[in-house]
């Protein structure tokens, strides 16, 4: 018995020996491999995740300075200015509303990412929401400004007023606006919160 061990056939023994050295390398490479790509994903979707999360935060900024009741308006209150003021208003409005349109496109562009990576559309259906916000209130400063306009001859009724200032202004009463915006960044917050906790 001894002896047909120590008389293996070494000519069958080390080839197969490598064979098998061969697969448990390939074997270890794939595993590494796959090891690798797991990490590669979730560093990206977590990275995605922060980013998307950011542009939500300078969404909910972006909005608080828009709807701000703080204006820069420099100009002479007299009724003869009423021009001046009404174009001083104007112009604040406009560039306000810069600042939102301008978080609004970057968080539609990490939403179109987040659509390949995370593979769903839930950050493009906020993104979508946040710009029918937008879009209300732009529309209600418009209207606002139309009364406002001195060359307009209508009437700016009380009730009225009270309905823009609403959608304009942050803390007024029965602000229709703040709990939308809140209620979009908490949707994301709960989203993003797997992506985030992989890390």
């Amino acid at each position: 018995m001894i002896q047909s061990i120590c008389t293996l056939d070494w000519e069958l023994v080390i080839p197969a020996a490598q064979a098998l050295a061969m697969f448990l390398g390939v074997w270890v490479a794939w595993c590494g491999l796959q090891t690798w790509r797991a990490q590669l994903k979730g560093t990206r979707e977590y990275e995605l995740a922060l980013a998307i999360l950011r542009d939500a935060y300078k969404m909910r900024y972006a909005f608080a300075h828009f709807r701000s009741n703080l204006r820069n308006i420099n100009v002479d209150l007299s009724r003869e200015f009423a021009q001046e003021r009404f174009d001083a208003e104007t112009k604040d409005w406009d560039e306000r509303s810069k600042v939102v349109f301008e978080a609004l496109e970057s968080l539609k562009v990490q939403a179109l990412e987040a659509e390949v990576v995370f593979g769903d559309k839930e950050i493009t259906e906020c993104a979508e929401e946040f710009y029918k916000i937008y879009a209300k209130i732009w529309y209600v400063v418009k209207e606002h400004l139309r009364y406002k306009n001195p060359k307009f001859s209508g009437h700016y009724g009380e009730e009225m007023m009270i309905q823009h200032h609403r959608v304009l202004f942050r803390g007024e009463e029965e602000d229709p606006i703040e709990p939308q915006i809140s209620a979009l960044i908490v949707k994301i917050e709960n989203h993003l919160k797997p992506y985030l906790q992989r890390k």
